[in-house]
């Protein structure tokens, strides 16, 4: 199918060109570009162009070209006065053919992005809203991506070549992008490297933040945060801690920009790992002599503090096989729930065994490997202001294993499978490495973020009846909880609202479900109960328990009474639930031509066998569909796109699913749900003079949270009822960089940075 291109112009000579479908210019390869005036094509596209009016006084430019569904194409386009419309057509100016209408204000049109819904030939016209004639300049080129070509995703890119793209490719970046791209080099031996022809996001607020790592993602160290007009620059993996580079990419919800465009190769590793016998804290791999003991200091050495805003990850590894390290602090001293040293087992950094996260000057003492390869990782993170000494610590190697803690619960992913009595008691330690699970609320209760304490619980129903307990704290601290009913695989990532939950503080410091209560969900009032449940054999719950008071280091007992249930519980921890094993990774945007769904999979250990996914239309804004959209079978790849066209307003909700086709199992699956069209648009205003957030949301505000940069909430507002108002931040936050997350009850999300003087 071919396409029309009609720009308006004013009538100067008897020469008529362009002016209908009869004589277009044509547009035979890409990229195509016209630069001239629309003076002499006459006015031939009347009111009504594509059921629009307002745009019928001007002379009008047709250009005529072939266009591939699903194939995006990138316009750019302006003229010297008014307003600028482009109205696409696959047959000649029938209303019903009209395909799109964009309408600017103002006279330029700059990298618009169209994706074709249908194949062949296609018209476009460009148009003014005022008479006569004009310049006119009109340009368009198909946003291809060959292979050689990658857009950043939640998943692993291997090559050696190529161009990297930010998550949209040739187009402007969208608002509240979240990607998170591994690029491994695909020659054994060499560094990945980066070199950046272009780099423009919003300054401050759209960041690429870039660092060196291995090649699971899961040890890495932060190389630089980049923001704002860079122009030219390159970024190389060393090999101190991998030949790797994870990229994670922010923007905020306002404003976007071009991205950014780089080159990949790979180049000799210009490092290698640490020796000697004193260590400063820094990113890398030491290789300790296990003949004598180590000095190991933070960046600061032995003499000066450390430094603001760091990010820091070392490996220590011994350099003799069956040797553990063992690292035994004289002194450590930092900022108090600021600064964070976090201590993983063995060298997988964060994928390993979190030993324990230490602040203020509660010291680790002494911590041992009990790793296979005998190491011991490190990560320590300093805020934008307030620095302290830091630490001193001398490292050895020892032939016996440290001990090896029993399942602690701090994960989602690895919870503590209960064998319930009654009453069940847990030792609750320090919340080892910040673990972090948010979930949407149930009943009205904003979303929740628990990056304190949290503990997860995970039991099974023996025989049915009705489940009540009482959760006690001791000593007294405030505590919360939720509560899911799972299946026999479940995603931590997807599972919705919970079907009680508490986070009052009742004067007791006891809370639990109780026959005696009928409400599902307590927020910021109430008694600290809520409905019992009625539970049935076989099934399987997920039993959150966090610490309010945050990262305490000081075990406290945390009694779980089960004893007014009627309900029995499962014996074994083989019938503990797991999560599933491949985390599947996606979101869900709405555009011009339907609902866009991205997505990307973490293979790991099933990379080389067969997979099949899915995506399920599980409810539109007419009802329960349970219609399965799409299907594909997998051997390499680990991203797409799929576009379901819609233009019904409402919300949609979409599954999708991903089967290991040789072992017929379900290996990940996710939920997505997007509101489309006619709506409230979000709105956030911050007054740096008042210190003021006017909010405007689609639905009624929940919850408000201010979150500095190390990602601790620092203040919140709960139960704002309004889908608009204006909030007063407290003179008590300080100075500096925070995000503001904004909850509805519609589920929505809205977040941006905003910056406090």
């Amino acid at each position: 199918m071919r396409w029309l291109i009609l720009i308006g112009a004013a009538l100067v000579n008897t020469t008529l060109w362009a002016n209908d479908c009869s004589n277009p210019f044509i547009i035979s390869s890409f990229p195509y570009s016209y630069s001239g005036t629309s003076c002499g094509a006459g006015n031939d596209f009347p009111e009504p162009i594509c059921q629009q009016t307002g745009w019928g006084a001007s002379e009008d430019i047709v250009f005529q070209v072939d266009f591939i569904e699903g194939a995006t194409y990138i316009i750019n386009a302006s003229v010297g006065s008014g307003n600028l419309g482009v109205f696409i057509y696959n047959v000649c100016n029938p209303a019903d053919a009209c395909q799109t209408s964009i309408t600017v204000v103002g006279s330029t049109l700059t990298n618009y992005c169209y994706t074709a819904s249908v194949t062949g030939t296609h018209y476009i016209v460009i148009d003014r809203d005022v008479t006569g004639c004009s310049s006119v300049s009109f340009s368009i080129d198909i946003d291809v991506t060959p292979p050689t070509e990658y857009s950043m995703f939640n998943g692993t890119i291997n090559a050696c070549s190529g161009t990297l793209f930010d998550p949209r490719g040739r187009c402007d970046y969208e608002n509240n992008e979240l990607s998170r791209t591994l690029l491994c080099p695909s020659v054994a031996g060499q560094c990945v490297q980066l070199d950046f022809v272009n780099f423009n996001t919003e300054s401050g607020f759209d960041e690429l933040a870039v660092y060196e790592s291995d090649a699971t993602g899961c040890t890495r160290g932060l190389i630089n945060t980049y923001s704002g007009n860079l122009g030219a620059f390159s970024v190389q993996a060393t090999g101190t801690i991998g030949n790797c580079l994870y990229l994670e990419f922010t923007s905020d919800g306002s404003i976007t920009a071009p991205g950014f465009e780089a080159n990949i190769s790979c180049v000799p590793c210009s490092s290698g790992p640490l020796t000697g016998n004193s260590v400063n804290m820094q990113n890398g791999r030491w290789i300790v002599n296990c003949g004598s003991s180590a000095n190991f200091y933070d960046s600061g050495g032995p003499g000066a503090d450390y430094a603001n805003s760091e990010d820091y990850t070392l490996v220590i590894c011994p350099n003799t096989p069956g040797q553990y390290v063992q690292v035994t602090f004289n002194s450590f001293n930092v900022e108090n729930n600021f600064d964070f040293l976090y201590i993983y087992n063995g060298s997988g950094g964060s994928c390993g065994t979190c030993l324990g996260s230490y602040t203020g000057t509660n010291s680790p003492g002494t911590i041992t490997s009990y790793a296979s390869d005998g190491c011991l990782t490190f990560r320590f993170t300093s805020d934008g202001s307030v620095t302290a000494p830091g630490w001193s610590a001398t490292v050895t190697c020892v032939s016996t294993p440290g001990p090896e803690p029993v399942n602690d619960g701090y994960l989602c992913s690895d919870p503590y499978c209960a064998t319930i009595t009654a009453p069940y008691t847990f030792q609750a330690q320090n919340s080892a490495c910040g673990s972090s699970f948010e979930f949407p609320a149930c009943t009205g209760c904003g979303a929740f973020n628990y990056a304190d304490a949290p503990y997860f619980i995970v039991f099974t129903i023996a025989t049915g009846g009705t489940l009540v307990f009482d959760i006690t704290p001791n000593p007294n601290v405030d505590i919360d909880f939720a509560l899911w009913r799972i299946p026999s695989n479940y995603d931590c990532s997807d599972l919705g609202p919970p079907i009680r939950a508490s986070w009052d503080l009742p004067p007791s410091y006891t809370i639990g479900l109780s026959t005696t209560e009928t409400d599902l969900c307590e927020c910021a009032s109430g008694n600290g109960y809520v409905a019992a449940v009625n539970v049935s054999a076989g099934e399987s719950y997920l039993l959150l328990i966090d610490d309010f008071a945050g990262v305490t280091n000081n075990p406290q007992n945390i009694t779980v009474d089960f004893s007014g249930s009627t309900a029995t519980f499962g014996s074994t921890p083989s019938e503990c639930p797991t999560p599933l094993p491949i985390a599947l990774l996606a979101d869900v945007a709405e555009e011009e031509q339907g609902n866009k769904i991205r997505w990307g999979i973490l293979l790991g250990e099933y990379e080389q066998q067969p997979h099949q996914m899915r995506i399920v239309l599980v409810q539109d804004p007419e009802g329960i569909k349970e219609e399965i959209l799409y299907e594909q079978s997998l051997y390499t790849t680990t991203h797409g796109t799929f576009l379901h066209p819609t233009q019904l307003p409402g919300n949609y909700t979409y599954r999708l699913e991903l089967f290991n086709r040789s072992l017929g199992e379900l290996m990940g699956s996710k939920l997505l749900t997007l509101r489309r069209g006619n709506k409230t648009p979000w709105y956030l205003h911050f007054n740096p003079t008042k210190r003021t957030l006017t909010l405007n949301a689609p639905s009624n505000i929940t919850r408000v949270e201010l979150i500095d940069m190390v990602g601790r909430i620092v203040y919140f507002w709960e139960n704002v009822e309004q889908q608009r108002t204006t909030l007063n931040i407290p003179k008590t936050i300080s100075a500096g960089m925070y995000s503001v997350n904004v909850y509805a009850e519609d589920y929505s999300r809205f977040t941006k940075k905003v910056a406090i003087r």
